[in-house]
């Protein structure tokens, strides 16, 4: 199970879950904005720098 909160966000997104490597976000028609190696099992990324 993966978590994703607080959604939606302007600033910080926390993401939870096991065996997680990779993180991917894409914006709303489905073009992939940001590619993060994920450092543990339970990581924040900011993204407060997006449009």
């Amino acid at each position: 199970m993966v978590k994703l909160y607080p959604n939606p966000t302007q600033q910080n997104l926390t993401i939870e879950g096991d065996g997680l490597e990779t993180f991917k976000l894409s914006d709303m028609l489905g073009r992939e904005v940001l590619t993060k190696q994920l450092d543990a099992q339970n990581d924040t990324q900011k993204l407060n720098y997006l449009p």
